[in-house]
């Protein structure tokens, strides 16, 4: 049963948007992050999803009569120049390890996604529901999860996610969600789905606490911090934190405690994490050798390649790993991982890839908050920041370069900051002579109202306000 009532609602907007790029390309973003297969328990498990939104979208583009502008950026060209880098770090890979090509089929389709986003989200509306349709990707296995930690008192411990990876980096994906969700609640009109925002956010810090993920906690304050850094209300938001965080640790109870505390000790007694670090200096020594194309996608955990550069530890002698070289195993971080796979070239796009996206948020909402019907893209560019800021900081541990969500991020960045300069772009020549008036920002309010504060613009008049922004 569960499996029809899936397919209903996976076929039925696909039918009623044929030809709709847009709709066609929600639907593909949503399955892609939410991977359904792993759900499914009948008929509907074989059926490759994502290949049929993708194909459908694809076919979409070719008869549909909407107005096709292909549109780029900075960000984009860097991802395209990623894609190149990996296919010839794979052509010249030191192993004929299979997987690499498969990783690089799956890029290429995030690399088309990217430019869906950048040519068909242009407006507050379209951004508005790509938003939307993340979050539900992303809190389907997140609610589940949280669900399942309150209803266990805290005992409930997440093992990962079939479609995601391992505990680590499920607390990675729901923290880059929360972020998201912050915005929908601070801008949806509708009150029930502010509340559904609500309870979203709360039982996605629960997944993340259920996952006993060291990495996840580090994300969490980041979260906090931010969000305290960005209120208008920063003391009673603090005592909100607060009193949440004593909850989630009468909740968690010692043994999550215990676990946490040893961040400060894992760099001398923690097994785990000398492996990571035995991984990372593996991969140092592929670029080293190999500084234009690296190893190959993956070759680190490629027992051959792995115990070739194992034999050379005593170049990188200055970086401590104690015992044997071990085993074969994956780089353990986004940095390393690039680095060792596509060489000092694929982790410098990478890195531009990155950085061009979080100072993207930072001029869009420099940008963003001096105009008054701006104000849900200076909130959204804000909590585009923040995912960007929890994939830095939490992938420097994770083997998840090659993932899509980040991407996905990176692509609505790029997506809300056009929108942006053309707006205001469009304001200031109606200003500067009897030209054609701007395009108003949305046809309806796309947002509730809220408050002037500093530096964020005026509050238009006859609008009643709102006493939290974040």
């Amino acid at each position: 049963m569960s499996d029809l009532a899936f397919l209903t609602l996976f076929f039925l907007p696909m039918f009623i948007s044929w030809g709709r790029v847009y709709v066609c390309a929600l639907t593909w973003g949503w399955i892609a992050i939410l991977t359904p297969n792993f759900f499914m328990r009948g008929f509907a498990s074989s059926i490759p999803y994502n290949k049929l939104s993708a194909g459908v979208t694809f076919i979409a583009l070719l008869i549909s009569k909407e107005k096709k502008q292909f549109r780029k950026d900075s960000t984009s060209i860097f991802v395209v120049l990623f894609l190149i880098q990996m296919v010839v770090a794979q052509a010249t890979s030191l192993t004929a390890f299979n997987a690499g090509w498969d990783i690089v089929d799956k890029f290429w389709k995030i690399a088309a996604f990217y430019f869906l986003v950048l040519s068909f989200c242009t407006t507050p509306a379209r951004i508005h529901a790509m938003v939307i349709a993340t979050c539900l990707g992303i809190d389907f296995d997140a609610s589940a999860a949280g669900l399942k930690f309150f209803t266990s008192g805290g005992t409930f411990h997440s093992y990962g996610s079939p479609s995601w990876g391992d505990n680590n980096h499920e607390a990675m994906i729901i923290l880059m969600g929360i972020p998201l969700l912050t915005y929908v609640r601070a801008v949806s009109i509708n009150r029930l789905m502010r509340i559904a925002a609500l309870v979203g956010i709360t039982l996605s810090v629960f997944a993340v606490v259920a996952t006993q993920s060291r990495g996840g906690l580090i994300g969490l304050i980041i979260c906090a911090a931010f969000g305290i850094l960005r209120s208008r209300r920063k003391v009673p938001y603090l005592i909100a934190v607060a009193i949440f965080g004593m909850v989630i640790l009468y909740f968690a109870g010692s043994r999550y405690t215990e676990r946490m505390n040893t961040i400060q000790t894992a760099a001398e007694e923690d097994d785990s994490f000398i492996g990571r670090v035995r991984a990372w200096k593996i991969s140092i020594l592929m670029a080293l050798d190999n500084p234009m194309t690296g190893g190959g996608l993956h070759s680190v955990a490629v027992g051959s390649v792995y115990d070739r550069y194992a034999r050379d530890f005593d170049r990188l002698s200055f970086i401590y790993t104690p015992g044997s070289p071990g085993v074969a195993h994956a780089a353990h971080s986004i940095y390393f991982e690039v680095l060792g796979d596509t060489g000092f070239l694929g982790l410098g796009l990478f890195l531009c890839i990155i950085l061009s996206s979080l100072l993207r948020t930072w001029r869009c909402s420099a940008l963003a908050k001096k105009f008054p019907e701006l104000r849900w893209a200076y909130l959204l560019s804000g909590q585009l920041q923040i995912s960007v800021m929890v994939y830095i900081v939490t992938g420097s541990a994770l083997s998840a370069g090659y993932y899509d969500i980040p991407y996905l991020t990176f692509s609505l960045v790029s997506a809300v900051s056009m929108f942006v300069k053309q707006h205001v772009a469009e304001v200031k020549r109606a200003a500067a002579g009897p030209l054609k008036p701007a395009t108003p920002a949305s046809g309806r309010p796309l947002a509730r109202p809220l408050p002037p504060g500093p530096g964020i613009g005026a509050q238009p008049a006859g609008v009643p306000g709102r006493r939290n922004a974040w």
